[in-house]
């Protein structure tokens, strides 16, 4: 590799790091909270004397247990995004994510439950859920088939705090495999017009155009969609823009050192905005 191919070659690399962290969630003191609440109301159900339950309620309450046990530890909590100044319940956030209690009851196929609590109590305590005069009917019903009480199911459900600087980093199989994808191929196209391989021909110059056109678009696209990672949208942008630019240079260079009477076939770059304000890419290609 010539010298100065280094510095974009290492540039690339430090673009490319934040790929690494792909699917994984942020492990801060919130999720330390919520997961040390919900560990407390499972030792205390442990506690509890069952004698008066029936076998079917016994029956009903291990498999929620193990329900609130999983999760527990997969440590996917919603976020209180209307109360940002103090913790409040939230049965089901703004992204769908559920509470404890909310996750529980919609795993015992009380998905309508779940839909009218968030309705109507979505920031309540079981304990001011119980007290509704429509919810709380029901409430009582599916805690008795379960075999819980109210106080456990209060002791289960956590309040919910929001700190601008917690994030959960949340990446869709797609989008991770979109750039992965993408983002290596426009690491490639990086080094590859920074000569490391020699001087690139136009086809693979122009196939960074498309790919650059194609990861910024990946980056900004899911810059707008709420609670997802920032970081992974800017590094899709950042590697994008960076093999755009490296492939102009380098189809620019090539096109000032080809003869003039060179018969070879010509590619340039073909983007817009098409009338659903989704960006395109393509290359035109000429003889």
């Amino acid at each position: 590799m010539r010298p100065q191919s280094l510095l974009p070659f290492l540039l690339a690399i430090l673009l490319f790091l934040p790929l690494l962290s792909l699917g994984l969630h942020t492990r801060d003191a919130e999720v330390a909270r919520v997961r040390a609440h919900i560990a407390r109301a499972e030792r205390l159900a442990s506690q509890r004397d069952l004698a008066s339950l029936t076998d079917a309620q016994r029956r009903a309450r291990t498999r929620d247990l193990a329900i609130v046990e999983k999760y527990r530890r997969a440590g996917m909590f919603p976020r209180n995004h209307e109360f940002p100044s103090r913790r409040v319940p939230c049965f089901r956030d703004r992204r769908g994510t559920l509470c404890a209690m909310a996750f529980l009851i919609q795993s015992t196929g009380r998905g309508d439950l779940v839909d009218a609590v968030a309705r109507r109590m979505n920031f309540a305590t079981v304990t001011q859920m119980a007290a509704d005069p429509i919810l709380g009917p029901a409430l009582a019903r599916w805690l008795e088939q379960q075999g819980l009480s109210l106080a456990e199911a209060q002791a289960i459900q956590p309040s919910y705090g929001y700190e601008p600087s917690y994030e959960y980093v949340h990446v869709s199989p797609e989008y991770a495999a979109a750039s992965a994808g993408f983002g290596t191929l426009n690491l490639l196209s990086v080094i590859a017009n920074a000569g490391a391989f020699g001087d690139p021909s136009p086809a693979v110059s122009s196939i960074g155009v498309v790919s650059g056109f194609i990861g910024i678009g990946l980056g900004a696209g899911h810059l707008l969609e709420p609670d997802h990672s920032d970081v992974l949208g800017w590094t899709n942008m950042a590697l994008g823009a960076s093999s755009l630019v490296t492939s102009v240079v380098s189809l620019s260079n090539h096109d000032r050192r080809a003869p003039a009477t060179s018969s070879a076939p010509h590619f340039s770059p073909v983007c817009g905005i098409d009338r659903h304000a989704v960006p395109y890419a393509g290359v035109s290609l000429t003889f």
